[in-house]
C-alpha cells in the first residue's frame, strides 16, 4: 500500500515531461511502472500517457491500482484499450470488512466489480493485458 505519510508533495506528472524523456529512454527501457505514492488512475491524462509510451517505447507498461477512481465499465474499457500491459489490482481482504480494515476508504464491491469487469473487457476485445489481483491481508 502506498506510504502517504512518506509522501510530501503532490501532483501529477505533465505531459510535456513525458514527451521530453519518452525518446532519451526508449532504447532503454524494458519496463515503465506507472504509480509510485498515490492512485494512478486519479491523474486526468493516465490513458494518453500510456498511449504516448506505447507508441514510443517497447517497454510493458503496468499500473497498480486499488480500483476506487473508476465508476463506469467505459472508463476500465477505455483505460485497457490505451495499451496497458499489467494491472495490479489491489484488494485486501476477502470480505468489506477485511478490506476497509486496511484500506479505511475501500469499497470491496466496487473493487470485486472493476476486476470483473476488466476481465470482461479483455475477453470481449482480446486484449493481451496481464490483470494481477493482489491481496495484502485475508482477515475475515
Amino acid at each position: 500500500m502506498c506510504p502517504q505519510d512518506l509522501q510530501k508533495t503532490k501532483g501529477d506528472i505533465c505531459i510535456s515531461l513525458i514527451e521530453k524523456i519518452s525518446p532519451q529512454i526508449s532504447a532503454y527501457a524494458k519496463c515503465i511502472q506507472l504509480y509510485f505514492l498515490g492512485e494512478p488512475t486519479l491523474h486526468p491524462e493516465l490513458n494518453r500517457i500510456i498511449k504516448h509510451f506505447k507508441y514510443h517505447t517497447n517497454a510493458t507498461i503496468e499500473i497498480s491500482t486499488n480500483l476506487s477512481v473508476y465508476d463506469s465499465y467505459k472508463e476500465w474499457e477505455d483505460f485497457l484499450q490505451s495499451g496497458v500491459n499489467r494491472v495490479y489490482c489491489c484488494i485486501e481482504g476477502a470480505t468489506q470488512k477485511s478490506h476497509i480494515s486496511l484500506r479505511s476508504t475501500g469499497n470491496f464491491e466496487k473493487a470485486v466489480t472493476a476486476v470483473r469487469n476488466m476481465s470482461k473487457i479483455k475477453m470481449n476485445h482480446h486484449l493481451d493485458t496481464d490483470i494481477v489481483v493482489k491481496n495484502i491481508g485475508t482477515v475475515f
